[in-house]
């Protein structure tokens, strides 16, 4: 027995040296990560782009081994949340739309802070330039790509800025005429607002007037001919019609228009207007394009002249109406067979200015001219121009003789 007990435990000591001789030692398994952390706190601008990576993180999962976290695998739903406090000092990253494989990321904090302005240099032409008085109000923007602005901060690094990362007393500087008048640079961004007032100089010049422009009030106003005419324009005051403006040297058109008075005077175009015989009153004349010219003097000068174009839109027929004129013969009754009066028709055109005007019995003929043999009762007639066969009146009934 004893002999047996001894062979079986030899046989358990071969084995197990065996077992050892043909295995490796296990990897230690790793389970589910339970916690994420930060092993550095960043440093970012206030309102920078925060990268995770930056925070070198790494998980330990529920067995306590240490594993990393790549970055991409986490799970950012909107990567423009990912920015530094718009303030200094440490921060608490908004994670509430980061996750890893589900799990939520908590709890990661940098520091913010800020860069600071502590100088502004300006350079610019050698020479002051000329900028015209009041500038300013005439649409002449500041020439700011002819000058380099450039900010230092308190880190030692520098940034040009652009026209609005800094501004310019431009508006207070260009108020009167005067040479090498200083203008203030200061900067509108990155802390501390510097200031430059010595470097720039400019000269700000007279703007005086030039000439004049005109120009119709309303340039798509339909003026029709046999339209009554404007009352102030045919006294030759044409400022319900046309602007005038004074033009500067500079360029700039000023935006008040002059009002009449002698030093303002219009010359009427021949034809323009007519007299209205019918009615004793002004009318605008045939249709065509008339040049009303304008004169402006200013003090003891007289500015060159200007014109500008007053269209006349031919006046055209837009309709016509018949009716048997009261009294008449043909308003008693006409025979059937009988010629029609047209005499005794009123025929009247209404203008495409709203003008009406009665038409002469030769410009229109009525459809039919002669009642037809049978006819009793009434019978309809219709006037048709003569110079426009499709213009043609509503109906109008002639009474049949009996």
């Amino acid at each position: 027995m004893k002999k047996i007990m001894i062979l079986v435990l030899s046989l358990a000591v071969l084995f197990g040296f065996a077992a050892c001789d043909n295995s490796t030692p296990d990897e230690p398994s790793v389970g589910q990560v339970t916690t994420i952390y930060a092993t550095t706190i960043p440093q970012y601008l206030t309102g920078e782009t925060v990268d995770l990576a930056d925070f070198g993180l790494v998980g330990e999962d529920n067995q306590g081994n240490v594993v990393d976290i790549p970055v991409e695998d986490i799970v950012v739903v909107n990567s423009a949340e990912l920015v530094a406090d718009s303030t200094a000092g440490r921060k608490v990253l908004d994670l509430t739309n980061v996750t890893y494989k589900g799990m939520k990321i908590t709890d990661l904090v940098y520091d913010a802070f800020e860069l600071d302005a502590k100088s502004l240099k300006v350079s610019g032409p050698s020479t002051s330039e000329d900028y015209y008085v009041g500038s300013d109000d005439k649409d002449f923007d500041f020439k700011s790509d002819n000058y380099t602005v450039t900010v230092t901060y308190n880190n030692g690094t520098s940034k040009t800025l652009s026209y609005g990362e800094y501004t310019v007393d431009f508006a207070t500087v260009v108020d009167s005429v005067g040479n090498n008048k200083a203008l203030t640079f200061t900067t509108a961004v990155g802390g501390t607002a510097q200031t430059d007032n010595s470097t720039v100089k400019i000269n700000v010049v007279a703007d005086p007037v030039v000439g004049i422009e005109a120009k119709l009030i309303d340039e798509d106003a339909v003026i029709y001919s046999r339209a009554a005419a404007n009352d102030k324009a045919v006294t030759g005051d044409y400022t319900e019609l046309v602007n005038v403006y004074k033009k500067l040297q500079s360029g700039y058109v000023e935006t008040t228009p002059l009002t009449k008075s002698a030093a303002l005077v219009f010359t009427t175009p021949e034809g323009l207007f007519v007299k209205n015989a019918a009615e004793d009153d002004d009318i605008y004349g045939s249709a065509g394009t008339y040049a009303v010219t304008v004169a402006y003097t200013e003090g003891q000068t007289t500015y060159p002249t200007v014109s500008v174009d007053i269209k006349i839109t031919a006046d055209e027929i837009k309709s016509i109406a018949a009716e048997v004129r009261s009294g008449s013969t043909t308003a008693t009754g006409v025979a059937a067979g009988a010629t029609i009066n047209k005499a005794d028709i009123k025929v009247t055109a209404t203008y495409e200015s709203g003008v009406t005007e009665e038409l002469a019995s030769t410009a229109f003929e009525l459809d039919p001219p002669v009642i037809p043999e049978g006819a009793s009762g009434t019978y309809n007639v219709k006037a048709v121009l003569v110079d426009d066969s499709t213009m043609v009146s509503p109906a109008v009934a002639i009474t049949i003789a009996k």
